[in-house]
C-alpha cells in the first residue's frame, strides 16, 4: 500500500497565435484610377510594439492512494491556473482604416478545477478477471481583468455570420470565456390578451409587433422594450464536469473492454437550426416548421413561421437556438476471444486472438445537431479558438465504426 501527497507550480506560454502578429504588415491589390488597372500597396496590420507573451502560471496539489495490495488506486488533484496577458483578436478602430483584427494582450483568466480519478482490480474465483476504473474532472473559468480598453469592455466572438446583434459570445469580464450573450425566449403568446398585457411601467407594449403565436422575450435591461441591449450571459460552453469510464474482463479466453466518456452543463449554439428554421434564408428548410404555429395546431412550442411580415422570431442573437450540449458516448468496445494452446501449438503458433473493435457506437444527449462533442475549430467563423467553442456550424460527426481482426504471435 502507498500515500504520496505532490504539489507543483510551473508557467507556460501560448504558441496557438499567428507569426508576425507584432509587425507593420502591407498588401498589394490593383484600382482602376480610369487608366486602366494600378498596384497599390495598404497598411494591412498595425504595429504593436507592446505585444507580450501569454503566461499561464498553475499550482497544483496533488495526492495518490493505493490499498488492498494495489487492486484499489485513488489519484486526487486540485488546481488554480492564472493567466495574464491573454492573447485575443481585437478589432482594429475605424480610425486607423484597416479592417479585421489584431492579436493584443487583452486581460486575465483564472481556471481553477479538481481532477480524480479510482480504479480497481478483480477476480471472482480465479475464473473471472475484471477492471472498473471512473474519473471525473471539472473546471470553471473565469475573466478577472479586462486590461485593454478598461473593465467595461466587452469583446465578441462568434457573430453568426453578422447576425449576431452585440455577438453570440463575448469575453468579459465576470464572466465565463466565450459565454453565450442571447436574449432570453419565455415561451410563446398563446393569445392576443397576453401581448396586451406585456407592457412597460409606462403602459406601452413591450413587443408591440407581435402576433399570436410569436416567441415573447425577456426585457432583460428593465427598459421596456426588445433589443440588443437584452442580450446577456445565458450560459457557457465550458462543461461543469466531464467522466469517464472504463470496464474490463476477461473469462475462459473470453475478453472485452469498454469506455464511456461524456460531459454535463455546456450549452451549443445550433447555427444550422437557425438557417433551417429561422426562414431568413431562401432554399431548403426544416421540416421541424411543419409544426409552427397555426390556428389550426396550437399545442406546439415552434412558433409562428412567415417569410413576409418581418417576425422577430427570425432573429439569430436569441436562445431559441441554445441547447444542452451534455451526453454520454459508448466511445470504445472491445470483444475478443484468445484460442486454447492446444489448437495454436498445432500449427505452431504462440497465440491466436479473434476480435472485434468498435468506436462511437452511440450517443445519449438532447442536442438535436449531429454531434455534441465539437471542441474547438478553426473553421467556425472565428479568429480565435476559444470563441469557438460550443459553436455548431453543421461540424461533421465522430464516425460509427466497427472493425474485426486476428492477432497472431509466431
Amino acid at each position: 500500500d502507498d500515500l504520496k501527497l505532490r504539489a507543483s507550480v510551473g508557467q507556460t506560454g501560448n504558441a496557438q497565435i499567428g507569426n508576425s502578429e507584432y509587425l507593420a504588415l502591407y498588401g498589394m491589390t490593383n484600382i482602376d484610377l480610369g487608366n486602366g488597372l494600378t498596384s497599390q500597396v495598404y497598411p494591412s496590420q498595425i504595429a504593436n510594439n507592446d505585444l507580450g507573451w501569454e503566461k499561464n502560471t498553475q499550482y497544483n496539489i496533488g495526492l495518490d492512494v493505493s490499498l488492498l495490495n494495489g487492486k484499489l488506486t485513488f489519484t486526487a488533484d486540485a488546481y488554480v491556473k492564472n493567466t495574464n496577458d491573454v492573447l485575443l483578436p481585437i478589432p482594429s478602430t475605424a480610425s486607423t482604416g484597416i479592417s479585421g483584427n489584431s492579436i493584443q494582450n487583452a486581460g486575465q483568466v483564472r481556471n481553477k478545477g479538481f481532477e480524480f480519478a479510482v480504479n480497481y482490480r478483480g477476480s471472482i474465483k480465479d475464473k473471472f478477471t475484471y477492471y472498473i476504473g471512473a474519473n471525473i474532472a471539472a473546471d470553471k473559468n473565469e475573466v478577472t481583468k479586462i486590461t485593454l480598453g478598461g473593465q467595461n469592455l466587452m469583446i465578441s466572438g462568434y457573430s453568426a455570420h453578422g447576425a449576431g446583434g452585440r455577438g453570440i459570445n463575448m469575453f468579459a469580464e465576470g464572466h465565463s470565456m466565450s459565454y453565450f450573450n442571447l436574449i432570453e425566449t419565455d415561451g410563446l403568446f398563446r393569445s392576443a390578451e397576453e401581448i396586451a398585457n406585456y407592457k412597460n411601467k409606462d403602459g406601452e407594449l413591450i413587443q408591440p409587433g407581435a402576433q399570436v403565436g410569436d416567441i415573447r422575450y425577456k426585457d432583460w435591461n428593465g427598459d421596456g422594450k426588445i433589443n440588443t441591449d437584452d442580450q446577456h450571459d445565458v450560459g457557457s460552453p465550458f462543461p461543469d464536469f466531464t467522466f469517464g469510464v472504463r470496464l474490463g474482463g476477461e473469462w475462459n479466453n473470453f475478453d472485452f473492454n469498454l469506455f464511456f466518456d461524456g460531459m454535463v452543463g455546456n450549452k451549443i449554439y445550433n447555427y444550422p437550426r437557425y438557417r433551417l428554421e429561422s426562414g431568413n434564408f431562401n432554399g431548403n428548410m426544416s421540416t421541424v416548421l411543419a409544426n409552427s404555429w397555426r390556428p389550426d395546431n396550437q399545442n406546439t412550442d415552434i412558433p409562428r413561421f412567415s417569410k413576409t411580415d418581418g417576425a422577430d422570431n427570425k432573429w439569430a442573437y436569441s436562445d431559441r437556438w441554445l441547447e444542452n450540449g451534455s451526453y454520454m458516448r459508448l466511445k470504445t468496445l472491445d470483444v475478443g476471444y484468445t484460442l486454447p494452446k492446444n489448437l495454436t501449438k498445432k500449427v505452431k503458433l504462440e497465440n491466436v486472438r479473434i476480435y472485434t473493435s468498435m468506436e462511437n457506437l452511440f450517443t445519449l444527449t438532447k442536442y438535436s445537431g449531429y454531434t455534441p462533442d465539437l471542441g474547438e475549430s478553426t473553421v467556425a467563423g472565428v479568429d480565435y479558438n476559444v470563441f469557438s467553442r460550443g459553436i455548431d456550424q453543421g461540424r461533421y460527426p465522430l464516425p460509427r465504426t466497427i472493425s474485426f481482426g486476428i492477432q497472431v504471435n509466431l
